[in-house]
């Protein structure tokens, strides 16, 4: 199995929480590394937040 570890400012206020990570994120070893990953990048520059800004964790931290 390959291990995905969280990213970001481990003291933000907003947390973003996925179930686990996706074949993609283990190659890139970052959570929402994709497609998904774009989108959520966009949302949160739409929204004046920077990705570095949050937290972003997996609830299993393994690819399954």
């Amino acid at each position: 199995m390959d291990y995905v570890p969280a990213s970001g400012n481990i003291g933000a206020k907003l947390i973003i929480v996925t179930n686990n990570p996706s074949a993609a994120d283990v190659m890139a070893k970052k959570l929402f590394s994709d497609t998904v990953g774009r989108q959520l990048d966009y949302l949160l520059k739409e929204c004046g937040v920077s990705r570095s800004s949050v937290w972003i964790t997996s609830v299993s931290k393994y690819y399954i």
